[in-house]
Formats: C-alpha cells, structure tokens, sequence
C-alpha cells in the first residue's frame, strides 16, 4: 500500500511541476539557429570538444571547424532526496544534440597550448555530440559521442 501511495505522490509531484508537457523541443540547423540559442549551442559544442580531447587517445588537439547542425530539448526531471522520498524538486535540463566537424591541430596534448595558436592540419572528423546542460547546477555533461574521420580530407 506504501508503494501505491508513493507513486500515485510522485506522479502528483510531476504533473505539478511540469504540468501536462513534460518534454518540449526546439530545434533549429544552420542560419536557423537565433541569439542566444546559438550561444548556448557554441558553448556545449566547444565543452563537447574539450571532453573528447580528454577523452581521445589521439596525441594533438582536435578543434571545433563548423557546427553543421544542432537540436536542442528541454527535459523537466524530477528529484527524489535520498535522506527523505517526500522531498523532491523538478530541475529543467537541457539536452544538445550537436552534428560538427573537428579539425585535427598541429599541438600536442601534453603541451599547455592556446588552441587559438593551434593550427589546424588536413585531417577532419565527423562528430555527433550529446551535452546535457543541468541549468540548476548551471553545469555541462558529456554523455556521449561518436567521431568518424570524413574521406575527404581539405
């Protein structure tokens, strides 16, 4: 019966918190990106190069070359307390699905290099990248990605 009565709670709680939407999608590719969408898109793009560059056993620095296309989906979740279950909160996240192509640079990992003065060799890669922005924490995760060298190289 306890269960029951948890449920039919957290259920309440989440359709007090976020009403009858739980999940809302912007999306936009390109030119049809606006303001400060484009912002937050460049900001998880470039977080989402930072973490593959830690994450990569490749021995230089990739950078960002082009953004070719970006979603982005408002994700309401909802927050149960370990130390009490009646105690929960709703914490908007934001999920960036990011289609971009990295250029592989002339600069070793191992060196503490301005990625600015970095510059970019012939060999590109083909990436898609999952950020998700938690807006009360204010902080980014990488949760995951997947590269493809392109079979053109410029």
């Amino acid at each position: 019966m306890s269960r029951l009565l948890s449920a039919l709670i957290c259920l309440s709680l989440v359709q007090l918190c976020v009403g009858d939407q739980l999940v809302e999608e912007v999306s936009g590719s390109g030119g049809n990106l606006e303001g400060e969408m484009v912002s937050n898109v460049m900001k998880a793009a470039q977080y989402a190069v930072k973490m593959y560059n830690t994450i990569s056993r490749a021995r230089k620095i990739f950078k960002l070359v082009s953004v070719i296309d970006a979603k982005s989906l408002s994700v309401y979740a909802m927050m149960i307390e370990s130390h009490s279950p009646f105690r929960t909160r709703c914490q908007k996240h934001l999920i960036y699905d990011i289609t971009a192509v990295l250029g592989k640079t002339n600069c070793l990992k191992n060196e503490n290099n301005d990625l600015i003065s970095c510059d970019l060799e012939k060999m590109r890669l083909f990436c898609h990248f999952n950020v998700w922005f938690n807006t009360m924490k204010r902080n980014n995760r990488l949760q995951s990605h997947e590269c493809t060298p392109l079979l053109t190289e410029v």
